[in-house]
């Protein structure tokens, strides 16, 4: 039997400790209704940013994310949403700038979105990425595979059942992009050199790049199980961290 995510439902306190991480799920479109709220927690960059999306639907999420995020964080660093800055590497991952450490703690966060569904990670003194992706039936998952898939995970691909096979694939893919964020190295990894087959929902495996090591961190990843229909994985350089799921409804 598939093991089950329990999300529960929850507000922020900012109350997290160094063996946690903290991930927060957001169905997207239903705060929307906030918007004139959480675009008011914006910065004029983020604004800019929003104004180049074409499509409203598209703007009106990224600006929800983006206010949710400040929303979030708020009470972690003991910091108003709006006065929270962020900077942001080569590869565009974000970091806090400037953020007040805690008893030696240090904040790390990621999120991600597809489709109507957000996902928020908040830890301590560690690196982390999380990715999300609606199974797409339709997407032609052996073209893609042979691009970005390592052998194992191409052979695991070619002899499952055609009704699995989309979810497969987006399992692989979301483990890999969680990792290679984790990193901070965005899609410039070379993802057919990252073994990730071995990775499920139990706790957290090692990933596997072949002869590549990253400012010697060693990496781990583990399947969330965020919402039927969509694959999803959380990746960290640190495997005794214990995941606590929490649904935010603003």
């Amino acid at each position: 039997m598939e093991k089950k995510t329990n999300w529960c439902v929850a507000l922020p306190n900012g109350v997290i400790s160094t063996n946690e991480i903290h991930v927060w799920r957001v169905n997207i479109d239903q705060a929307v209704h906030a918007i004139d709220f959480l675009m008011g927690l914006l910065s004029e960059d983020e604004l800019i940013r929003a104004s180049r999306f074409r499509f409203e639907q598209d703007r009106l999420r990224f600006m929800a994310s983006r206010g949710l995020l400040r929303n979030l964080l708020g009470p972690y660093l003991d910091k108003e949403p709006q006065l929270i800055s962020f900077r942001y590497n080569a590869f565009g991952k974000p970091f806090l700038a400037n953020a007040p450490v805690k008893h030696q703690c240090e904040y790390a966060f990621n999120l991600s979105h597809s489709g109507e569904v957000v996902l928020f990670a908040i830890t301590l003194n560690a690196q982390i990425g999380i990715d999300i992706e609606l199974i797409r039936p339709s997407f032609d998952t052996g073209a893609v595979g042979k691009m970005f898939l390592a052998m194992e995970e191409i052979t695991l691909l070619e002899t499952s059942g055609e009704e699995m096979r989309s979810e497969l694939f987006f399992r692989f893919w979301t483990r890999k992009e969680a990792f290679t964020k984790a990193m901070g190295k965005g899609l410039s990894f070379p993802l057919e050199q990252c073994d990730v087959s071995l990775i499920d929902e139990s706790r957290f495996r090692p990933v596997m790049p072949e002869g590549f090591q990253y400012d010697g961190s060693t990496w781990y990843a583990m399947d969330l199980l965020a919402r039927d229909g969509f694959a999803s994985a959380i990746a960290v350089n640190d495997p005794e961290k214990r995941i606590s799921c929490f649904e935010y409804v603003i």
